[in-house]
């Protein structure tokens, strides 16, 4: 009885911070620009999509909407991002080109990425990816 109520209690001081063990936690852009972690997540989903776009041209991220966490066996991160058409071709390899800033008025496209991440093993899987073209669905920062 006395193990009930404390597990009462334990989830209702839980549910009080808005946070479960081993829930999902929204993470600040602060927190997420100073992660190695979940920037080298973010760069895999950006090269995965560019992989497998049909564009001519690679996608940047343009702007950072929300990152969220969740540890599991290694850490799990649902990152949502603008992204935007650069004018840098995939067939140009030049490093430089590939961090190319976008200008004009690109097509952009708001996309979801649910990545896995296992930092020992040095894997990081892509697990879904869900991208919506838009002309107007950038947020004003």
């Amino acid at each position: 009885m006395i193990g009930k109520i404390f597990l009462l209690l334990f989830v209702a001081v839980c549910a009080k911070q808005h946070s479960m063990p081993g829930g999902v936690t929204d993470m600040t852009i602060a927190d997420f620009k100073n992660s190695q972690a979940a920037q080298s997540a973010l760069n895999y989903a950006v090269a995965a999509y560019n992989k497998r776009s049909n564009s001519l041209f690679h996608f940047a991220v343009l702007n950072v909407v929300s990152v969220q966490k969740q540890v599991v066996a290694g850490i799990r991160y649902i990152i949502t991002v603008d992204m935007a058409r650069t004018t840098c071709r995939k067939s140009n390899t030049e490093l430089t080109c590939l961090n190319q800033s976008v200008s004009g008025n690109p097509a952009v496209e708001r996309c979801k990425f649910d990545l896995w991440s296992r930092p020992w093993l040095n894997s990081i899987i892509l697990q879904d990816e869900n991208c919506t073209r838009s002309w107007d669905n950038m947020e004003t920062a």
